[in-house]
Protein backbone atom coordinates (compact mmCIF):
# COMPACT_ATOMS: atom_id res chain seq x y z
CA UNK A 1 0.00 0.00 0.00
CA UNK A 2 2.83 2.40 0.75
CA UNK A 3 4.23 2.09 -2.77
CA UNK A 4 0.98 3.09 -4.45
CA UNK A 5 0.90 6.42 -2.59
CA UNK A 6 4.33 7.45 -3.85
CA UNK A 7 4.02 6.13 -7.38
CA UNK A 8 3.20 9.56 -8.90
CA UNK A 9 5.96 11.22 -6.90
CA UNK A 10 8.50 8.81 -8.39
CA UNK A 11 7.20 9.50 -11.90
CA UNK A 12 7.41 13.25 -11.30
CA UNK A 13 10.99 12.97 -10.00
CA UNK A 14 12.01 10.87 -13.00
CA UNK A 15 10.44 13.40 -15.36
CA UNK A 16 12.24 16.27 -13.62
CA UNK A 17 15.59 14.49 -13.91
CA UNK A 18 14.94 13.74 -17.59
CA UNK A 19 13.90 17.34 -18.27
CA UNK A 20 16.96 18.71 -16.47
CA UNK A 21 19.25 16.35 -18.39
CA UNK A 22 17.71 17.38 -21.71
CA UNK A 23 17.97 21.05 -20.72
CA UNK A 24 21.67 20.72 -19.92
CA UNK A 25 22.27 18.81 -23.16
CA UNK A 26 20.38 21.49 -25.11
CA UNK A 27 22.34 24.32 -23.49
CA UNK A 28 25.64 22.60 -24.27
CA UNK A 29 24.51 22.06 -27.86
CA UNK A 30 23.62 25.74 -28.20
CA UNK A 31 27.08 26.73 -26.90
CA UNK A 32 28.78 24.33 -29.32
CA UNK A 33 26.69 25.59 -32.23
CA UNK A 34 27.61 29.18 -31.39
CA UNK A 35 31.28 28.16 -31.27
CA UNK A 36 31.12 27.17 -34.96
CA UNK A 37 30.75 30.83 -35.99
CA UNK A 38 33.99 31.61 -34.16
CA UNK A 39 35.72 28.42 -35.29
CA UNK A 40 35.23 29.02 -38.99
CA UNK A 41 37.13 32.31 -38.72
CA UNK A 42 40.16 30.87 -36.90
CA UNK A 43 41.87 29.36 -39.98
CA UNK A 44 43.77 26.85 -37.89
CA UNK A 45 44.83 23.54 -39.38
CA UNK A 46 44.83 21.48 -36.17
CA UNK A 47 41.12 21.78 -35.31
CA UNK A 48 39.73 19.47 -37.96
CA UNK A 49 38.17 19.81 -41.35
CA UNK A 50 35.80 22.78 -41.67
CA UNK A 51 33.44 20.75 -43.87
CA UNK A 52 33.11 18.17 -41.10
CA UNK A 53 32.42 20.94 -38.60
CA UNK A 54 29.71 22.34 -40.90
CA UNK A 55 28.12 18.91 -41.25
CA UNK A 56 28.12 18.45 -37.48
CA UNK A 57 26.71 21.98 -37.07
CA UNK A 58 23.79 21.14 -39.36
CA UNK A 59 22.92 17.78 -37.81
CA UNK A 60 23.37 18.87 -34.21
CA UNK A 61 21.30 21.98 -34.92
CA UNK A 62 18.48 19.82 -36.24
CA UNK A 63 18.75 17.49 -33.24
CA UNK A 64 18.46 20.52 -30.95
CA UNK A 65 14.87 20.93 -32.15
CA UNK A 66 14.02 17.43 -30.90
CA UNK A 67 15.94 17.83 -27.63
CA UNK A 68 14.32 21.18 -26.83
CA UNK A 69 10.84 19.87 -27.66
CA UNK A 70 11.33 16.93 -25.32
CA UNK A 71 12.81 19.23 -22.67
CA UNK A 72 9.70 21.42 -22.55
CA UNK A 73 7.46 18.36 -22.54
CA UNK A 74 5.05 19.86 -25.11
CA UNK A 75 3.93 22.49 -22.59
CA UNK A 76 3.30 25.73 -24.43
CA UNK A 77 1.91 28.93 -22.98
CA UNK A 78 2.11 32.70 -23.31
CA UNK A 79 5.41 33.10 -21.46
CA UNK A 80 9.06 33.86 -22.07
CA UNK A 81 9.93 30.14 -22.27
CA UNK A 82 7.67 29.57 -25.25
CA UNK A 83 9.04 32.73 -26.85
CA UNK A 84 12.60 31.40 -26.49
CA UNK A 85 11.50 28.06 -27.97
CA UNK A 86 9.79 29.75 -30.93
CA UNK A 87 12.83 31.95 -31.59
CA UNK A 88 15.10 28.90 -31.46
CA UNK A 89 12.82 27.14 -33.97
CA UNK A 90 13.01 30.19 -36.25
CA UNK A 91 16.81 30.10 -36.10
CA UNK A 92 16.79 26.39 -36.98
CA UNK A 93 14.34 27.04 -39.86
CA UNK A 94 16.55 29.84 -41.19
CA UNK A 95 19.47 27.41 -41.11
CA UNK A 96 17.40 24.97 -43.16
CA UNK A 97 16.68 27.73 -45.66
CA UNK A 98 20.42 28.48 -45.77
CA UNK A 99 21.17 24.84 -46.60
CA UNK A 100 18.59 24.82 -49.40
CA UNK A 101 19.95 28.11 -50.77
CA UNK A 102 23.52 26.84 -50.64
CA UNK A 103 22.58 23.71 -52.57
CA UNK A 104 20.06 25.13 -55.05
CA UNK A 105 20.95 28.68 -56.09
CA UNK A 106 24.50 28.26 -57.48
CA UNK A 107 23.21 25.55 -59.83
CA UNK A 108 20.21 27.65 -60.86
CA UNK A 109 22.42 30.68 -61.48
CA UNK A 110 24.77 28.63 -63.65
CA UNK A 111 21.85 27.19 -65.64
CA UNK A 112 20.44 30.68 -66.28
CA UNK A 113 23.71 32.08 -67.65
CA UNK A 114 24.24 32.01 -71.42
CA UNK A 115 26.91 29.51 -72.51
CA UNK A 116 29.27 32.18 -73.87
CA UNK A 117 29.45 33.92 -70.48
CA UNK A 118 30.37 30.65 -68.77
CA UNK A 119 33.20 30.13 -71.29
CA UNK A 120 34.33 33.75 -70.84
CA UNK A 121 34.40 33.30 -67.07
CA UNK A 122 36.56 30.20 -67.46
CA UNK A 123 38.99 32.06 -69.76
CA UNK A 124 39.07 35.02 -67.37
CA UNK A 125 39.85 32.76 -64.41
CA UNK A 126 42.77 31.27 -66.35
CA UNK A 127 44.13 34.74 -67.11
CA UNK A 128 43.79 35.83 -63.49
CA UNK A 129 45.54 32.73 -62.20
CA UNK A 130 48.51 33.48 -59.92
CA UNK A 131 50.57 30.89 -61.82
CA UNK A 132 50.71 33.17 -64.86
CA UNK A 133 53.73 35.47 -64.65
CA UNK A 134 53.41 39.00 -65.91
CA UNK A 135 56.01 41.64 -66.73
CA UNK A 136 56.84 44.00 -63.91
CA UNK A 137 55.63 47.56 -64.36
CA UNK A 138 57.75 50.69 -64.13
CA UNK A 139 59.33 51.36 -60.76
CA UNK A 140 57.25 53.44 -58.41
CA UNK A 141 58.67 56.71 -57.12
CA UNK A 142 57.66 58.68 -54.09
CA UNK A 143 57.13 62.40 -54.28
CA UNK A 144 56.90 64.37 -57.53
CA UNK A 145 55.91 62.54 -60.74
CA UNK A 146 58.75 61.68 -63.08
CA UNK A 147 59.17 64.10 -66.00
CA UNK A 148 59.18 62.68 -69.48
Amino acid sequence: MVYTRFRYLKIACAAAVLSATLGIAGALLILWLMWFGYRKRLYLKDQGNLVAWLSAHVYLGLSLFVIATLHIGFHFGWNVHTLAYVLMCLVIASGGFGILSYVRYPRVMTENRPPESVCAAAVHSRKASPRVKSKPGPPMTLGAPASA
